[in-house]
């Protein structure tokens, strides 16, 4: 965890409270919210703006942090592992294996 003194203390979480992010999968808009938030908190960190123009890598290299999508494809990689390695009759193995036969219904779910 990362504590910086300015004005105000300011403490980023760690990284590893994506925990979700290794089991679902990642939309677009998913990824760019994670990658906004996170600049969000390291530009906090450094006590610059989006007006004064400097680049995330810049910026991450100040820190000293990794991009986070990055860190979510390497969680990823564990948790397949990790599947891959559980037992058969596991229900996390069971479901990953499992194949659903026939069509959805038309329309929202209800």
């Amino acid at each position: 965890m990362l504590i910086i003194q300015s004005r105000y203390t300011l403490i980023l979480p760690n990284i590893s409270s994506l925990r979700w992010t290794t089991r679902w999968p990642l939309t677009q808009g998913l990824k760019n919210k994670l990658v906004t938030c996170k600049m969000r908190l390291l530009r906090k960190a450094v006590n610059k703006r989006r007006r004064d123009k400097i680049r995330n890598e810049v910026i991450r290299a100040q820190v000293g942090a990794t991009p986070v999508l990055q860190h979510v494809e390497n969680q990823q990689f564990k948790w397949f592992g990790h599947l891959m390695r559980m037992p058969t009759d596991q229900p996390a193995h069971r479901a990953y294996n499992s194949r659903y036969s026939g069509k959805r219904p038309r329309g929202r779910p209800r």
